[in-house]
């Protein structure tokens, strides 16, 4: 009869310790929980990482970071000072607001204070490229700067320096060409994204057909140059103070004007 008390008694005094256990693991679990939660808050990401965020909101519709709500707002205010720029550029472009200095004033601050916000926008992003590979920062920042889109940031602010250099003129032509890259800088952005990788797959998919595609319009583009070689290579007769042969007396020449044809102009003669 002593021995069952005796066990009784043994196990009555074990169960407290496991309790004990029990709750300082639970103790232990939550503590950790709690420290995870600490590093996920934005008080304790790296400033970095949280610019990186701010520059790069997911647009996957679940914004859950003070950066990625503000961040998509900023995208939008780019988005609109983008096409600010482009209209102010091409209303500058007619002879009304050319010959008007006041106008051309207010055009020309318009472009300073959207290249500095742009410029800015550019060197914040390499600054705080790391945040996508946080153990090779100087790796992540050349990635962003030979990236896609890191180009088409540079060909944005590039314009208004390289015409500055000139002498503040707004005409050269070929300014006029890189402010071109202002309206791809439009296609930043989680729509711009998804239309991008929509186009890939296209191309990825339907690759051989595309490519047939395009091998049969050369073909028909070099069929029709050399038809028009041939036949007009010796034609005298005079169109818009050209002749005919000069038109077409060789191959390269046969080819643009062909092209031009194929590209929907019409000749005004009758060839031979």
């Amino acid at each position: 009869v002593g021995i069952p008390l005796l066990t009784t008694s043994t196990a009555g005094e074990r169960a407290p310790g496991r309790e004990k256990e029990a709750l300082m693991a639970s103790a232990s679990s939550e503590t950790s929980q709690l420290l995870e939660e600490k590093k996920q808050s934005p008080k304790y990401r790296p400033l970095i990482l949280r610019v990186y965020e701010f520059l790069n909101p997911t647009g996957d519709g679940k914004i859950d970071t003070w950066e990625e709500r503000w961040g998509a707002y900023f995208e939008n205010f780019i988005l609109l000072l983008i096409l600010t720029t482009v209209v102010t550029f091409a209303l500058s472009t007619l002879d009304s607001i050319e010959n008007d200095d006041q106008a051309r004033y207010v055009f020309n601050i318009v472009e300073i204070i959207c290249t500095v916000i742009f410029t800015f926008e550019y060197f914040l992003r390499l600054w705080s490229a790391p945040g996508m590979d946080m153990e090779n920062p100087w790796t992540s920042r050349l990635k962003y700067i030979t990236s896609f889109y890191g180009l088409v940031d540079v060909a944005a602010i590039l314009p208004f320096y390289v015409d500055l250099m000139d002498n503040g003129k707004r005409d050269s032509r070929t300014t006029a060409i890189i402010r071109v890259f202002r309206f791809v800088r439009m296609l930043r952005g989680p729509s711009g994204d998804e239309a991008i990788k929509t186009m890939n797959l296209v191309f990825i998919k339907k690759g051989p057909v595309l490519l047939a595609t395009a091998a049969a319009a050369v073909y028909l583009w070099l069929i029709f140059a050399y038809l028009m070689f041939s036949f007009e290579r010796k034609d005298e007769t005079v169109v818009d103070d050209i002749k005919m042969s000069e038109r077409y007396g060789s191959m390269p020449n046969s080819m643009w004007y062909t092209l031009v044809h194929l590209t929907g102009d019409f000749p005004l003669v009758d060839y031979t």
